[in-house]
């Protein structure tokens, strides 16, 4: 697919030159397929190129312009880059609320994307009232049962948890989970995440057993879709030994946390910070008494 974009875009640039806007369109393309292939520092070059063009054919405030930011900050985002995708982020908000007002699909896009930004810097409090928004916007566009309304119920509810509002961290845990069980049914990857966070949430209200009944449905659901050795499949294992060392099944624990640890020595080698944080805590549970 990127070798196919990039091709488009040689000839784009033969025909138009670089400031056309299928030339923009060309770059902003490859960018997403770069990111899609964990390609951040190429995307990000590819998708600045769409943004600046975009921005000397049609202005700061254009439904393109704001696409670009608003995809820019995504990948900004994911490289680590936060406070540039804050940056980002925050314009294509105020672009998006500019051209089409407080509910719309794009603009609930810009809180939701802020949001997390706001959370992944440690500003708890801000990001739940962007994701705030975001949720009531998707609420009374698509209403209830919808997977927009699922994705910003299971957000919230991780910026809840992290700033202690446990209980309503729980409620919207449930109700994404509610949601994309009707939606998708037991054997999806959101729902896998739903149960997860919900075992998360459940855990640190000491409801141990909840917590744990959680935590396998998520594990089983990977394993069903990822098989055993998967990044994601690995997290359910520690996880799941976190709330069987909790509720005194050290040999549970143990066996789980052997497990999340041999997958990612298999994933990612000696001296990751995942593989160290899988030693870490399997030596927690050798040195229990």
């Amino acid at each position: 697919a990127l070798q196919s974009k990039q091709c488009a875009l040689d000839i784009r640039l033969k025909l138009f030159g670089e400031e056309h806007t299928s030339t923009a369109d060309s770059y902003h393309s490859i960018g997403v397929t770069e990111h899609a292939l964990g390609k951040f520092s190429s995307a990000i070059v590819s998708k600045q190129r769409a943004l600046d063009i975009r921005l000397k054919l049609f202005g700061e405030e254009h439904s393109r312009t704001a696409d670009s930011f608003h995809s820019l900050s995504v990948t900004q985002h994911a490289l680590g880059e936060l406070s540039l995708a804050l940056q980002s982020s925050q314009r294509a908000l105020d672009i998006r609320l500019k051209l089409f007002g407080e509910e719309h699909s794009s603009t609930a896009d810009s809180y939701h994307s802020l949001g997390a930004t706001q959370h992944a810097l440690g500003d708890f409090s801000s990001a739940i009232l962007c994701k705030q928004r975001a949720l009531n916007i998707n609420l009374k566009l698509f209403g209830e049962e919808h997977s927009r309304t699922a994705v910003s119920y299971h957000s919230l509810s991780v910026s809840q948890h992290a700033l202690g509002g446990l209980t309503l961290a729980l409620q919207c845990s449930q109700r994404a989970l509610d949601i994309r069980l009707k939606l998708f049914g037991e054997g999806h990857g959101s729902t896998a995440d739903s149960y997860h966070s919900l075992g998360a949430t459940q855990h640190a209200l000491g409801d141990f057993s909840s917590a744990l009944q959680s935590k396998q449905c998520a594990l089983d659901i990977k394993l069903k879709l990822f098989g055993e050795e998967h990044t994601s499949t690995a997290d359910s294992y520690c996880a799941l030994g976190v709330t069987q060392l909790a509720l005194g099944d050290v040999s549970s624990a143990h066996l789980s946390k052997q497990c999340a640890l041999d997958i990612r020595l298999k994933l990612f080698g000696e001296g990751h910070p995942s593989t160290n944080t899988s030693y870490h805590s399997l030596r927690g549970i050798q040195h229990k008494p």
